[in-house]
């Protein structure tokens, strides 16, 4: 059953060489490109206002909202 094992191969070395990575990396840069309202809407989207933590608001305050959350939380996974 060597067929068997190339499903696992294939996988491993699409995960061991980060190409997941790469493809999202391109889909942000070509969103940002080509619609880039809607790529700063959806960035900027607020789960919480008035936070101690997040991005400084043009009102001072700071906002828990994706960009923050990718920035300071999940890039954190991939300094490992």
């Amino acid at each position: 059953m060597v067929f068997a094992s190339i499903p696992l191969r294939i996988e491993s070395f699409l995960f061991e060489n980060s190409i997941f990575l790469f493809f999202g990396v391109a889909a942000g840069f070509g969103w940002a490109n080509i619609h880039p309202a809607s790529y700063t809407h959806f960035a900027h989207f607020t789960f919480f206002e008035n936070a101690h933590i997040g991005t400084p608001s043009a009102s001072g305050m700071r906002a828990i909202d994706i960009h923050f959350i990718v920035s300071e939380f999940l890039m954190a996974f991939f300094l490992r």
